[in-house]
């Protein structure tokens, strides 16, 4: 049943790959925090004449380099998530989704395009 888990996470080899990712990304939500008020700060000391607008640029720079670093780091999540999923002998089965008759007695609507899809 286990067989595969080390490929369910590549770059890391092992399961321990989901808490080393949720570090980084807690790692990295600080980082995106701590830049979030730089552009602001640098822009304000740029509009009194303190510094020149390349602070305002490294700054903005700087904050959108972590905000893409935090997503890619969310990727790496979701796709070692999936795979450990599938490892684990997970996925998707369509005879687990909910049927139409079920979808009926909790009243929710079904409209006509999802009728003919669902058949």
């Amino acid at each position: 049943m286990l067989r595969g888990l080390d490929s369910a996470t590549p770059g890391y080899g092992r399961p321990a790959a989901l808490r080393i990712l949720d570090r980084e990304a807690r790692t990295q939500d600080e980082a995106v925090r701590s830049a979030e008020g730089s552009p602001a700060l640098s822009n304000h000391r740029y509009k009194g004449g303190l510094v020149t607008y390349l602070e305002v640029i490294t700054a903005q720079s700087t904050a959108l380099a972590d905000e893409q670093v935090a997503v890619n780091i969310l990727t790496h999540r979701m796709i070692a998530s999936v795979q450990l999923i599938k490892a684990l002998g997970g996925g998707r089965d369509s005879s687990r989704l909910p049927s139409l008759a079920s979808r009926k007695l909790r009243q929710i609507p079904v409209t006509h395009s999802e009728q003919a899809w669902m058949r």
